[in-house]
């Protein structure tokens, strides 16, 4: 059930009978030279939709930008501070809350720790006031069985998992022909202001399949369900 298509009335009416939401959060991120600078908003969107749809939960509109320090020095990167991160969703989860809502699921698609530490400091300001507030991020779930890359020593991106989830869920924006493997030379705790990667890959996307990317969304679906299920009957 996505808020953006829905009237103030059948939004009224849904809080008369539940009082849980769900908010995607992405990115305007670079994604090497195969997949868009939306892929983070892709990936969240469509997997709170269908977790959405599942469970009869409202889904509200993607929010768009994050925090992206790693990639910042690459064209098209688009992130906002910290503070503006959190202050700006601290805004809608108090809104939120005043409407009626009471329990909060943020789903993100962008794993950057300062973005996801942003999001838990917003949901933070509502705990305190009886709210329950998740924040999940959908690539610490259970789908490292589904991979053939295994614990990298460096964070993914644009990776085997991300590219084989677009080439699911969005096979129009992915160029297949310019897939390549990248990984990062630089040193893992050196601070730099420097691209980690030429073309922004950090991993082996040439390993992404969309037979791949359909289990590892089915996956990703199941287990954001069981989260929220068990939290239901706790």
């Amino acid at each position: 059930m996505l808020a953006e298509h829905l009237t103030w009335k059948r939004v009224e009416e849904y809080l008369r009978r539940r009082d849980d939401v769900i908010i995607p959060v992405g990115s305007t991120e670079e994604h090497g030279y195969h997949l868009p600078l939306s892929t983070d908003t892709i990936i969240a969107f469509e997997l709170a939709k269908v977790v959405g749809e599942r469970l009869g939960i409202l889904v509200m509109p993607s929010i768009p930008y994050g925090v992206c320090r790693h990639t910042a020095s690459y064209p098209g990167t688009t992130g906002v501070g910290f503070d503006s991160l959190r202050d700006f969703v601290q805004d809608i989860l108090d809104d939120l809350w005043g409407k009626g809502f009471k329990v909060f699921y943020l789903i993100t698609g962008h794993a950057g720790s300062a973005h996801k530490v942003a999001l838990r400091e917003a949901g933070r300001s509502l705990v305190v006031k009886g709210a329950e507030v998740y924040v999940i991020d959908p690539y610490e779930l259970k789908i490292s069985d589904l991979l053939e890359e295994k614990a990298p020593s460096f964070p993914g991106h644009a990776d085997e998992v991300e590219t084989s989830l677009m080439l699911y869920l969005r096979r129009e924006f992915v160029d297949e022909k310019k897939i390549a493997d990248e990984l990062p030379e630089l040193e893992r705790f050196r601070l730099t202001e420097e691209r980690p990667t030429a073309s922004g890959v950090f991993g082996r996307p040439t390993l992404a399949s969309r037979e791949k990317g359909e289990r590892i969304f089915n996956r990703m679906v199941d287990e954001v369900i069981k989260i929220i299920r068990s939290r239901e009957t706790s």
